[in-house]
């Protein structure tokens, strides 16, 4: 036999939706309508809030177009607050982390281990607070492009430009201190890539060379100053004449080895003019002016 249906309708169906003051149960608990405090329970006989579902099989809710939930809107890929800000806090004894592959606000992108700038030719800044400043605390910083500071720049250890001879470092400033070499050992320049010009008011050093002109006041100091060739009476030929024990006898045999810029003694310390004069009974004048036997005389007017 077949089961009767029935249809209600009319003053009946309007009386049971009112349900004058009387909550209505379907099945005890799988759905419940909380009609004086309007409010819904799904698997919860006791709603608390205006939905209170309580089915631990219930995984996700599904909402087509919008859920505005307290003060947040979900709007397709919009997770929104219109009365203010959003705050994101996990439990901060347990497990203090948000993980997200990625993070973008209105001009940046964090993504992996990269900060990006979303618009085109914009700066990104780092500002700490007052007197806080930016802390790079990895070992090694990378700079592909350009660096640039507007303030000061202070580095501890040892700072390396550049790792090979095709990089270069531009001073467009001045230089206030001092540059003190770590030890004796380093150059300035060397001997294919040295340095145009070198102005400076004192030049201390031990040694200096050079492959080709100094020249001071006009003075070439580059050049050999000559070496000094001695000329005795009591010298003789056969010696060096290097060294005042070692003289030449004649000026001929000093003339023959001397080039331009030496100097050749002819009365040094020992004799002097004076010291010849005296062993030839006369003056210094004499010894240095006197004219020879061996230049002929030409008396004027004589008979």
């Amino acid at each position: 036999m077949g089961i009767e249906m029935g249809r209600v309708s009319g003053p009946l169906l309007s009386e049971n939706l009112l349900r004058n003051g009387e909550d209505l149960a379907f099945e005890t608990n799988l759905l419940y309508l909380d009609v004086n405090n309007n409010k819904i329970g799904i698997k919860n006989d006791a709603p608390t809030r205006q939905l209170s579902v309580a089915d631990a099989r219930t995984s996700y809710l599904v909402v087509d177009i919008q859920a505005d939930i307290a003060n947040f809107s979900i709007l397709t890929n919009k997770i929104q607050n219109p009365l203010g800000t959003i705050y994101l806090r996990p439990n901060q004894t347990t497990d203090p982390t948000i993980n997200a592959p990625g993070l973008q606000t209105a001009n940046l992108s964090f993504t992996n281990q990269k900060i990006e700038n979303l618009t085109v030719d914009s700066n990104i800044e780092l500002n700490p607070n007052g007197t806080g400043i930016v802390k790079f605390t990895t070992s090694t910083v990378n700079i592909d492009g350009t660096l640039h500071a507007t303030g000061d720049v202070t580095w501890d250890g040892t700072i390396t430009f550049g790792n090979n001879n095709l990089d270069s470092v531009t001073f467009n400033t001045d230089i206030t201190s001092s540059i003190i070499p770590d030890n004796s050992t380093y150059g300035l320049g060397s001997l294919s890539k040295y340095w145009q010009t070198l102005y400076t008011r004192n030049v201390t050093a031990t040694n200096i060379t050079s492959s080709s002109d100094i020249t001071i006041n006009s003075i070439n100091l580059a050049l050999s100053s000559g070496k000094t060739i001695y000329v005795s009476t009591t010298g003789n030929d056969t010696l060096s004449g290097m060294h005042a024990h070692a003289p030449f006898k004649t000026i001929k045999a000093a003339l023959a080895i001397a080039t331009v810029g030496d100097e050749v003694v002819i009365f040094g310390s020992a004799p002097t003019a004076n010291e010849f004069a005296e062993a030839c009974d006369t003056i210094g004048y004499e010894i240095v002016t006197r004219v020879g036997p061996r230049v002929p005389r030409v008396y004027v007017g004589a008979p």
